[in-house]
């Protein structure tokens, strides 16, 4: 990336964010990490015993923050050529129950960001946003009349019954067909809600 030398990844001490920080830093980057060490990932004394955190101790400008907290944003920011925008709260299932959260931290977090960009000076070029399938929910599929359809949720008295396979109104099992980025964007779950969300900001604050 010409141009480019410091990097700031949220969620940098995740699996994938430690990851991508050591990669970059081999490739000659300076990288700067926005995390809350969560203990739900790293535990209960996550600098003492997160393995995730401890790979990228010392060789990352670390900052112990969050990405709902303004100041945090603020103070991350400084400096940085790219923001790698990876903190989230993840899971289907636990966004069902805890839906303040998945909004606060996945949706509002976004839009924080965003806002601090737009309001404080600062030298980001690009932003690189990592999203997930469950935007598409249960995906694309193909019904017996071979139309292209994007199902509901399985219903949990159909899995009840044994019936696992995704049906259309009249009960048919439809055929699953590869879900790519021209497919409806269809949530079936609070966490892929947050995470279109997430998209749509991004897109519509920088233009895209």
């Amino acid at each position: 990336m010409k141009n480019i030398k410091n990097i700031l990844i949220t969620g940098g001490a995740g699996f994938i964010g430690s990851n991508l920080s050591l990669k970059l830093i081999e490739s000659g980057y300076n990288i700067t990490v926005l995390d809350n060490l969560s203990t739900q990932i790293h535990g209960a004394t996550p600098e003492e015993d997160s393995p995730l955190y401890k790979s990228i101790f010392g060789k990352v400008e670390f900052i112990k923050g969050d990405v709902t907290n303004r100041a945090d944003w603020e103070k991350a920011v400084r400096n940085q050529d790219v923001i790698v925008h990876l903190a989230a709260e993840t899971g289907t299932g636990q966004s069902m129950y805890q839906i303040e959260r998945y909004n606060l931290v996945n949706s509002y977090g976004t839009a924080l960001m965003m806002d601090v960009l737009v309001n404080q000076p600062n030298q980001v070029k690009k932003i690189v946003l990592a999203s997930t399938r469950a935007v598409y929910g249960e995906g694309k599929y193909k019904n017996t009349d071979n139309s292209i359809v994007y199902p509901a949720s399985r219903k949990a008295e159909n899995m009840k019954k044994g019936i696992f396979e995704t049906v259309d109104m009249e009960g048919n099992i439809l055929i699953p067909l590869p879900t790519d980025e021209s497919s409806k964007v269809h949530p079936s779950s609070m966490y892929g809600v947050t995470k279109a969300n997430q998209e749509e900001i991004v897109k519509k604050v920088t233009g895209e």
